[in-house]
């Protein structure tokens, strides 16, 4: 029975009804003015990052910061927007990774420091992992890139910048071939496939930030828009006196580094504003990962003492400031979760590059957020480093490894050692989001029965508890220490609900030293079937074995180590409910919100998790919210549909999930509000611009034909069928 989720619910609710006639009463407001609306020709917009290299966000003023100067970007803040809950991974290699492909380490793998120090010849394959600097480059954009690129040694692979998508780049070349080098006087930097001769006494930082201005010079002087991935080195240790010190007769220390790094970021905006081209460049300041150092900073908050490194806020928690046209609302905050990973589809945004959806991004556009509009917020960030991953809601971190953090008072992060109620619910929500990680197009169980689960797994001979590689989500996972090959076994009981025909699953974390001919058997309805799986491969997915018939309560699936060539690994297994694996997009956004365990509960369906149901109690129901992008543990007071002005005209404004086989959106008008005149648009209006925001989600604007004049009010409204 198809559902209808349109603004319509307007018609059986109260309040739904008032909001709405508002919202209508705008709009036929707007447009009896019968103003026509007009695109204008865009000139591609100029990006500069600067990412700086170990600055949490409580180094900063505008953050609450107490500990350190930071004057120039917190004039940057109150003349931009500030994202307060910014997130990258806690170290430069996997944050730098994800930031360039928009990927989290579970896709790129790459989760600790690359040892370009050391000279090492291996290097993040840019030819595999696409960037935006790539997409950049192949629309016109003039790309350069500075400071740290420990993603390749050089003198390996002197390609790399340019396969990575930088047309020109002034670099710290960490390795010259025989020793690691310098990066703050007397730098060793590459130009462009030359190392840098005379910078004795030069500062590297101001040569970069040189470098940069010169960069955005010719590029406004050739009529090119520029991408410039600025890696501002400061204020990596090690800790050294700034040209300031040395002026002032002082000793060096991080926080003068700070104030130097400071400092340098408002001679690069000056130079925008004195360039005359602030109007058609967006400015990114953000930081890698959290701040190196042992002391507590403090806040206005509280007191910060975990940092680089940590899977914790310290050490993920970064500042995210963007600064530029007048699009972006002065001395506006956003509290929006955002990751490093929603760099590549907003530069795509901003650029006007269709974002490509066979990339697999992880990330979604906040442009929408940047210019004052609502966009689509996250819900969750992702980070990891050394094979450990965790995920921030907002209010829980939770790690792969199985630990649990209360992040609801931050800078307090205590772990949770007593579980209740609440945090039990996490867990839930966040193992769901851990198995939505699994590469694209692997199914996965609806009920998983892990290693460590407290009945229903049963051991024989002794086996090794693990936790050094990645596992099913939530626990650790064990091993036969590649002994007793033959006497050792696991066997887990398949309590299915109901006399069905089930597909089984195994998960187990792949590795060279694995067995190929891991025995296993699967007692169903119909006797036994015997198997072998290899695990050294598939690691991180779940392995189907088939489809079996099993009476209600009954089947057992056990893995035993008999003459196996490696390690035998006993992770979890799990099983579907039949008709289960068919692609739902609404179950999958309920469950990422709710929790699997929640949506399986029929009895939440009306009241909690189902499509009709209003949790938050905001008036929109669940599949309104699936559909507009909205939160449904969230009281949302912003209207579905707004009037915003595009170029200079008055257009309906959405977001909008697209694409979806489970919903059917239906625009739709009408020049009263009389029952049964709703029609399809009819040439009333056009989709005038649309931007995507991520694989799921557009921005939509809507708007009459240009030099159309409006004769009769219109009114505007979507339909939405969950098919």
């Amino acid at each position: 029975m198809d559902m209808d989720l349109t603004l319509r619910l307007s018609e059986n609710k109260e309040t739904n009804t008032k909001m709405i006639q508002f919202l209508l009463g705008m709009i036929l407001w707007v447009f009896a003015l019968g103003i026509t609306t007009a695109q204008a020709e865009d000139t591609p917009p100029n990006i500069l990052i600067i990412f700086a290299d170990d600055l949490g966000y409580e180094a900063v003023g505008a953050y609450g910061g107490q500990s350190y100067s930071t004057p120039e970007i917190d004039r940057m803040a109150s003349e931009g927007i500030t994202f307060t809950r910014a997130y990258t991974s806690p170290v430069c290699t996997p944050s730098r990774v994800s930031l360039h492909t928009g990927l989290y380490t579970s896709d790129h793998g790459w989760t600790d420091v690359l040892d370009v120090h050391n000279g090492t010849a291996t290097k993040v394959d840019f030819t595999q992992l696409p960037t935006f600097a790539q997409r950049a480059r192949a629309e016109g954009y003039e790309t350069s890139v500075t400071g740290k690129w420990q993603l390749a040694t050089y003198v390996h692979h002197p390609t790399h910048l340019s396969e990575a998508g930088f047309d020109s780049w002034c670099f710290w070349q960490i390795w010259s071939g025989t020793e690691k080098t310098e990066r703050y006087w007397d730098p060793y930097l590459n130009r462009d496939g030359n190392v840098l001769d005379n910078l004795e006494d030069k500062f590297g930082p101001d040569v970069l930030k040189d470098y940069v201005i010169e960069k955005m010079t010719e590029a406004r002087d050739a009529g090119k828009p520029f991408l410039i991935v600025h890696n501002e080195m400061l204020p990596h240790v090690p800790i050294v006196k700034t040209p300031d010190d040395i002026s002032a007769g002082r000793s060096a220390s991080l926080s003068n580094m700070i104030h130097y790094m400071d400092k340098l970021t408002g001679e690069i905006l000056a130079e925008i504003d004195a360039l005359g081209i602030r109007d058609n460049t967006y400015v990114f300041f953000i930081g890698d990962n959290g701040t190196d150092t042992g002391a507590t900073r403090q806040t206005v908050d509280g007191p910060v003492s975990s940092g680089k490194r940590d899977l914790t806020d310290g050490g993920t928690h970064v500042p995210f400031i963007v600064w530029g046209p007048d699009a972006i609302p002065r001395g506006s905050t956003s509290s929006d979760l955002v990751d490093i990973t929603d760099m590549f589809p907003t530069i795509c945004a901003i650029a006007g590059i269709q974002i490509p959806t066979d990339l697999g991004l992880r990330g979604r556009s906040i442009l929408p957020q940047i210019e004052g509009r609502r966009g689509v917020p996250r819900h969750w960030v992702h980070q990891g480093i050394a094979n450990k991953e965790s995920i921030f809601d907002g209010s829980w971190r939770r790690r792969s490894d199985g630990e649990l953090r209360d992040a609801r008072a931050l800078p307090l992060e205590p772990v949770v050692t007593t579980p209740g109620s609440e945090s039990n619910r996490a867990l839930d929500r966040i193992e769901y989001l851990f198995s939505s990680l699994l590469p694209a197009g692997s199914g996965s169980p609806t009920t998983i029965i892990d290693n460590n689960a407290a009945t229903g797994v049963t051991f024989t001979g002794t086996w090794q508890v693990s936790t050094n590689s990645s596992q099913h989500y939530g626990s650790n996972y064990h091993h036969d220490q590649n002994s007793g090959q033959g006497s050792k076994s696991v066997s887990y009981a398949l309590n299915v609900p109901s006399t069905q025909t089930y597909e089984i699953f195994m998960h187990w974390p792949a590795d060279t030293n694995r067995a190929t001919n891991c025995k296993v058997s699967i007692i169903h309805k119909n006797g036994t079937y015997e198997t072998t799986v290899n695990q050294k491969t598939n690691g991180r997915t779940w392995v189907s074995l088939g489809n079996f018939a099993l009476d209600a309560g009954t089947g057992t699936l056990t893995l035993s180590n008999d003459d196996a060539d490696g390690y035998v690994i006993a992770d979890a297994v799990g099983f579907s409910v039949p008709g289960s694996q068919v692609a739902d997009e609404y179950l999958d956004w309920a469950r990422a919100y709710f929790g699997a365990d929640t949506v399986a509960d029929t009895t939440l369906e009306a009241s909690v998790w189902g499509a009709s149901a209003n949790p938050d109690g905001d008036a929109y129901a669940n599949g309104v919210e699936c559909g507009l992008g909205f939160n449904p543990t969230l009281t949302e007071t912003t209207p579905a549909i707004e009037i915003r002005e595009l170029n200079g005209s008055p257009a309906f404004y959405s977001t909008l999930r697209t694409g979806s086989l489970d919903f059917t959106v239906t625009p739709q008008v009408t020049t009263n509000l009389t029952p049964g005149t709703w029609t399809s648009l009819n040439g009333e209006l056009e989709e005038i611009k649309r931007t995507p925001i991520s694989a799921e989600y557009d921005e939509v604007f809507l708007a009459p034909p240009p030099d159309q004049p409006i004769e009769t009010p219109i009114f505007f409204r979507y339909e939405m069928n969950r098919n």
